[in-house]
């Protein structure tokens, strides 16, 4: 994560998406616990932490954070942390574009009316 800050006081990542990562790191250390070594991870870990994840959250919360979970373990692979790459099996995919589009779609707009606006305007006086 400290890779994480010196971006953010660079300017080159958003203080949002550190935010994120660090959610999707404590997910992870939530799951498995801190003494977990990573070489002990198999796909059915993954999709154990898949399951808890989607009972929590919405399709794009969870979405984002298997997103920033990969990312995670790619990071350590990549700075050598880990010996070999992560193997998160099929089961651990964010949901498909089609289920992403149809969850919106039920949904609906969300939109205020004029009248909201002018209640949160007043409010916000």
């Amino acid at each position: 994560m400290a890779s994480k800050d010196a971006k953010v006081k660079n300017g080159e990542l958003s203080a949002l998406m550190r935010l994120d990562y660090g959610t999707a790191c404590d997910c992870v250390i939530e799951h498995f616990g801190k003494a977990r070594l990573v070489e002990d991870l198999d796909p059915d870990d993954f999709a154990a932490l898949r399951k808890k994840l989607a009972d929590r959250w919405g399709l794009h919360r969870l979405s984002k954070t298997i997103q920033c979970i990969r990312a995670v373990f790619k990071y350590g692979y990549d700075a050598g942390l880990v010996d070999r790459p992560v193997r998160f099996g099929p089961d651990f995919a964010k949901p498909s574009k089609e289920r992403m589009r149809r969850y919106r779609n039920e949904q609906g707009p969300k939109l205020f009316t004029a009248d909201e606006v002018r209640r949160l305007v007043g409010a916000a006086a």
